[in-house]
């Protein structure tokens, strides 16, 4: 009996201790990396409010205008009296999963965007900067040029909306903690060697990765690159 009520103590005495615990922990200042960046907070959310989202070129740099502003409380005023955020975007679209007759079995979507932060002024310099990724796609029908229009279309605004919740994240991180910069995403892009491509040479000749991880020599692949800088479009855009 005695030796039962010791093994229930052990195990009580540790459980009844975890919400001290956490009282002091959050009294020092301590907060979890999982927990939230800042955008609950209402002096976070009150510095946000006065961001102005500038002008991004091009119809998928209107869409991540428009979720942006969403994001940061839907700030939309002409003359900000606070901060302004210029971003710059591109999205390139590829066609993976080749069947035998060189139809695509899917589209997939990689977008990328780099945002800076500066503070209204008559010498406006950079507060923060940081960048965002997101990656989206659909299995296309063939043959239906409109449903495939429109499947586009809804995954460029996925994309957009991906991008724009990360970039306000990043913008939350700063005015939370005053980090200077937020690390730029860099895609892993490289080279391969292709055995079965030795140009009569007997050496494996050197291949391009693409930024979805693909070989960009694959049969059946292509890319269609969406960007906010005017005329940066190739067809998807417009």
């Amino acid at each position: 009996m005695k030796i039962a009520k010791k093994i229930k103590y052990r195990f009580l005495i540790p459980l009844l201790a975890l919400p001290f615990l956490g009282l002091s922990q959050s009294a020092c200042g301590f907060h979890p990396l999982y927990g939230s960046t800042g955008k609950d907070d209402p002096d976070v959310q009150n510095e946000m409010q006065k961001v102005f989202v500038a002008n991004i070129p091009t119809r998928f740099g209107q869409e991540m205008r428009l979720a942006l502003q969403e994001e940061l409380s839907g700030s939309s005023s002409e003359d900000p009296q606070g901060y302004i955020v210029r971003v710059m975007g591109n999205m390139q679209t590829s066609a993976i999963g080749t069947h035998s007759d060189n139809t695509s079995g899917r589209s997939q979507m990689v977008g990328s965007a780099t945002w800076h932060l500066y503070r209204v002024g008559p010498d406006p310099k950079i507060l923060a900067s940081g960048s965002a990724s997101a990656l989206d796609g659909y299995d296309p029908t063939i043959d239906e040029v409109f449903a495939k229009n429109l499947d586009n279309q809804n995954v460029e605004a996925r994309v957009a909306r991906a991008l724009a919740a990360q970039m306000a994240q990043g913008i939350a991180v700063y005015f939370k903690s005053g980090a200077q910069s937020v690390a730029h995403h860099r895609w892993k892009t490289g080279k391969y060697l292709d055995p079965d491509d030795q140009e009569g040479t007997g050496v494996a000749t050197e291949g391009n990765i693409a930024p979805d991880g693909m070989p960009d020599s694959v049969l059946g692949y292509t890319s269609h690159d969406v960007s906010t800088e005017p005329g940066g479009s190739t067809g998807q855009d417009e």
